[in-house]
Order: C-alpha cells, then sequence, then structure tokens
C-alpha cells in the first residue's frame, strides 16, 4: 500500500498525525508521492504543498501567507512581521552591519576555533555538544559580540527559542505536557537573555566611550547614529540582538552534524569532497556541503498561515482553494527534489546554482544570516573531514526532538 491510499484509509482524526510524521521522517518517496499524486495535500489540520513553484508561490506572497504563527514566540521582533516599514528598516539596518566584505574574516575565525576544539580532543569527539554549537556560539561571542556570557547559557538560551518558534506550533503533534515543557523552558531562557543583555549593552556602551577599538556587530550597531527619522530608537536595536544568537546556533550546528552525517555514509563523495580541499578548489568544496544539506536539510517545510481566501496553483489542475486561517507547510525539502527545477535530483550533483536552493528560505523571510552562514558551514565541515580517518562510531541521537542530541565520531 502506498502513502496516500493508507492515507485515505486512515480514520479522519488520525490523519494528522499521520502525515507530519511522513513530513518529519524526511521520506523521498513521501515526498515524490505527493508531487506526482497530491501536490496540495489538505489535512484536518493543515495543507502541505509539495511543487516546488507552488512552494515558491506560498514563500514570495506574504501579503496572503504570513509569518503570523512566529508572533506567539517572537512577539514584535522584525522577523515575525511581513511588509511593513520596522521588516524592511530593521532587516535592512541588520544586513548593513552583517557586511558582506567580512566574510573571508568570519571563516578564518571559523577555521581558527574549530582547529582548537579539535585539537583539544584526542581522536574522539561529540560532535554536537563539543563542537557544532560551540563554533558559532564562539563566533556569536568575538564577531557578533555577545560576549561575557558562558557558552552553555548561550547555547541553551538558542535551542529553546529555536524550539518554541519552530517546533511547538499548532500543527506540530506534540501532548499538552511536552507542550507545557517547551514553553517553560522557552520562557526561563527568555529572562536569563533579557538579564545578559541589561548587562551587555551598558557594558559595551562604556567600552565603546572608552575608545574601545572593537569592530564586532554589536559595537557597529552601538557606534551608528541613527537619526529619530530613521526608526530605530535603543529599545529598537535592543530587539534585534538576541536574533543574531538565536538564528545562528541551533541551525548551524543542525546543518554541519547532518552534512558530516553524510559525508561519512558516502565514501566516495567524501573522498572527492578531500581531493577538491587538497587542490584548494574551496568554492568546488561549498557547493559539495549544500548539496548534501539538500539530502538532509536542516528543516523539510517552512510555514505560513493564509491571512485570506485565496486559490493556490490557479490557473492549473491542482488549484486548490484555502480559507483564510489555513495553516500551510510549504514542503521546502520536496521542492529541492522537484525534477523540473532540480534536474536528476536523486543524483549528489555539485555545483547546483547556491540560489536554487531553499536552505535559507526564499523571498522577505529568507534567513538574515544566509551569507554568515554560506562560510561559517562549510568551514566547519571542511576541519572535520580532513581529519585523518575520520569516521562515525554511532548514528546520530536525536532523543526523540528535533534537533541533534549527539553524534560520535573518531579519527586517526
Amino acid at each position: 500500500m502506498n502513502f496516500l491510499q493508507q492515507l485515505d484509509n486512515t480514520p479522519e482524526d488520525q490523519k494528522h498525525a499521520l502525515v507530519k510524521g511522513w513530513v518529519d521522517s524526511r521520506s523521498l518517496k513521501f515526498y515524490e508521492e505527493l508531487r506526482q499524486n497530491r501536490p496540495i495535500l489538505s489535512d484536518p489540520v493543515c495543507t502541505y504543498v509539495a511543487k516546488y513553484e507552488d512552494v515558491m508561490e506560498v514563500l514570495r506572497r506574504p501579503d496572503i501567507f504570513t509569518v503570523d504563527l512566529y508572533k506567539s514566540s517572537m512577539g514584535d521582533y522584525m522577523l515575525a512581521q511581513d511588509d511593513t516599514a520596522i521588516h524592511w528598516r530593521e532587516k535592512g539596518i541588520m544586513q548593513s552591519m552583517l557586511n558582506w566584505d567580512d566574510l573571508a574574516m568570519v571563516r578564518q575565525a571559523t577555521s581558527e576555533h574549530a582547529c582548537k576544539l579539535v585539537t583539544g580532543n584526542s581522536g574522539t569527539l561529540d560532535l554536537v555538544d563539543q563542537y557544532s554549537r560551540l563554533v558559532p556560539t564562539l563566533i556569536v561571542q568575538t564577531y557578533f559580540g555577545l560576549n561575557g556570557c558562558s557558552t552553555d547559557d548561550l547555547c541553551r538560551w538558542s535551542y529553546w527559542n529555536q524550539y518554541e518558534s519552530f517546533h511547538n506550533q499548532p500543527f506540530d503533534v506534540l501532548s499538552a505536557e511536552e507542550r507545557a515543557e517547551i514553553r517553560q523552558n522557552f520562557l526561563e531562557a527568555g529572562k536569563e537573555m533579557k538579564a545578559f543583555l541589561q548587562e551587555l549593552l551598558p557594558r559595551r556602551i562604556a567600552e565603546i566611550r572608552g575608545e574601545s577599538s572593537a569592530d564586532d556587530i554589536l559595537a557597529r550597531m552601538l557606534r551608528t547614529q541613527y537619526p529619530p527619522s530613521v526608526g530605530f530608537p535603543p529599545e529598537r536595536l535592543a530587539r534585534n540582538v538576541p536574533g543574531l544568537l538565536i538564528g545562528t546556533v541551533e541551525t548551524t550546528a543542525q546543518a554541519v552534524t547532518q552534512v558530516v552525517h553524510y559525508f561519512l555514509g558516502h565514501t566516495g563523495i567524501l573522498e572527492e569532497a578531500r581531493l577538491l580541499l587538497a587542490e584548494n578548489k574551496v568554492q568546488e568544496f561549498d557547493s559539495y556541503v549544500w548539496e548534501a544539506l539538500r539530502f538532509d536539510p536542516v528543516t523539510p517545510y517552512q510555514f505560513r498561515i493564509s491571512s485570506q481566501d485565496y486559490t493556490l496553483a490557479k490557473g492549473t489542475s491542482r488549484a486548490t482553494f484555502l480559507k483564510a486561517g489555513t495553516m500551510v507547510l510549504p514542503l521546502t525539502l520536496s521542492a529541492m527534489f522537484d525534477e523540473n527545477y532540480f534536474p536528476n535530483p536523486h543524483v549528489f550533483t555539485p555545483g547546483r546554482s547556491f540560489s536554487d536552493y531553499l536552505h535559507f528560505g526564499y523571498g522577505m523571510h529568507e534567513c538574515l544570516g544566509k551569507y554568515v552562514a554560506s562560510v561559517l558551514v562549510p568551514e566547519m565541515v571542511r576541519n572535520i573531514i580532513l581529519l585523518p580517518n575520520v569516521r562515525s562510531e554511532s548514528p546520530i541521537e536525536y532523543g526523540g526532538t528535533p534537533y541533534p542530541k549527539h553524534y560520535h565520531i573518531a579519527w586517526g
């Protein structure tokens, strides 16, 4: 029995848990069956969109498919807003601070942090806790400027903010107890993070007034004078600082862990990647990383909620009417295996256009840190796969969560 036959034979009140389980399992066969037979699938809770062009329609229409579901955790943060003045203004300011010209320096700093962590271990490593989370946390402390706090705290705050925002949504299949636990940990992390910011910002302002030469992102933000007409007062500046942490650590850790796992499970591809590095073909190596991530991305979907009645894929045989308030999951993993846009999708094909991947979303809500990640992730992977005789000692352990919990590797 195929997936859709099984779904059609399932009682109505059990259908959502069944479909969401298939989505979360990242079954490429399930996604392929959807694209071929039911590319827009509705269950009692939400609607799933499987074809590339329909996924893109959802992501490029923030006027119809909004991020209002973010608001319960993000409040008035700019990324929880769609086409508003605050979103455009603050995203633009933050992009200017994350200077593209910094990327070579960020890559070098990443390499230095990575080398120290690897050489500090004796041939074995829990990649998740001892590396994949620590390296981006060190970047948060040094390049972003959120210093004076332990890496453990920063990791924990990132983790629970990510969990609450992206995996404690109405469509997630969780018990009331699980939801309450996630929410409580999120609230506690928020209190701790607020207390840290109340200490951090005055301290960093005093450093700058004392003619500190620091040129991290927070220092740039604090040094810049914003006229009132710009609409970026100190309280809005402070509102954007946590995003530098929350959007960096857990997502980077998951991407790096899953790419390393993919490489170590495909020795031919691993050797090709090493050869590229031996020949100093960095750009070509990076394309191997992004192609590996296509097979096991950080998330298999985005999520939106419709602001008004709308017909998706209008004018096609799959046109589907969606009522206002419909929760919609554009399946970005499925879209990256749509053969009309990714030829030979099941073949590992480095060199695909970086802009075609949906690892960072698309459109107005494309990841703010996309270009920092474009060097951070590959450089972290590079420092692991070049270890002599590096190998997996266990599968990735998720511990019943959406995030890698442990992944043991060894070398030498």
